[in-house]
């Protein structure tokens, strides 16, 4: 005769991991948190995207660098189109310049 599972097997009952958070404060994980997901860095009641006029972001201008950084870059773009250039007379050095005849 087979042994039968018991009828009512109970399986081991662990301790909730969730804790209540002080408010303004915002939950580390998803277990303290009161919907699934990761939570906001910038809490909830921001919306995205944000209005222009409220961002205070202001892209650096090119003049703002440093002055052997400017320097830098001119030389990289010196040396861009001087390698550029050889390769093109290194190319057209190649290239065939007149048609082969169909009858070769």
């Amino acid at each position: 005769m087979a042994s039968q599972p018991p009828k009512h097997s109970r399986t081991a009952v662990t301790k909730s991991r969730a804790q209540i958070v002080k408010p303004g404060r915002l939950p580390v994980s998803e277990f303290a948190f009161d919907r699934a997901g990761a939570a906001s860095p910038f809490g909830d009641d921001v919306d995205f995207p944000l209005p222009p006029d409220a961002l205070n972001y202001e892209h650096p201008a090119q003049t703002s660098l440093p002055a052997e950084h400017q320097a830098h870059e001119a030389s990289l773009r010196a040396d861009h189109q001087a390698h550029e250039a050889s390769l093109r007379a290194e190319l057209q050095a190649h290239v065939p310049t007149g048609r082969p005849s169909r009858s070769e």
